[in-house]
């Protein structure tokens, strides 16, 4: 076998067997990635960004902090996520938090939340989310949904928007 497939094979047992270098893969990752997108939306003029799943507010502040300072409309649905999100983004007059979720149906749902501070929290039934962390879901909250085709017009989302 040559070096660079032995190479492959040791990390590919590392990253299967190893959670904590899965973690630092992934978060490395991550951030090299928000780096790349702040380059993207500042190249072409991005005005918008929309956050559906926001979470805590990583992603826009991951934003912020690369220098974008256009509208973010965040959308979180959990309780607990969206009141820590709006304490998150008190004092920026440009950054819009909403209390529900967008999807294909407006209604109310059942939302699986995860043990992991709600970061693979999802609508679906069932999901695997053993990504080696040892994620489950823990609870269920009932959220509201709303359809992006009936709020779209009141979000005001400019000319360039990026949808994450």
């Amino acid at each position: 076998m040559k070096l660079k497939e032995q190479a492959k094979d040791i990390l590919a047992f590392c990253f299967r067997h190893c959670a904590p270098l899965r973690r630092l893969a992934v978060f490395g990752t991550a951030q090299a990635e928000n780096d790349r997108l702040a380059n993207l939306i500042r190249f072409f003029a991005v005005d918008r960004v929309v956050d559906v799943g926001a979470n805590h507010g990583q992603f826009a502040n991951d934003m912020r902090r690369a220098g974008f300072r256009g509208v973010i409309l965040s959308f979180e649905p959990l309780r607990e996520c969206y009141h820590y999100l709006r304490s998150v983004a008190d004092g920026d007059p440009n950054w819009r938090i909403y209390g529900y979720a967008l999807g294909n149906e407006s209604g109310e749902r059942s939302m699986n939340v995860a043990d992991n501070g709600a970061l693979s929290s999802s609508l679906l039934d069932e999901i695997d989310l053993d990504y080696g962390y040892g994620v489950r879901f823990v609870d269920c909250e009932d959220v509201k949904i709303k359809r992006f085709d009936d709020v779209f017009r009141e979000l005001d989302l400019g000319s360039k928007c990026l949808f994450k």
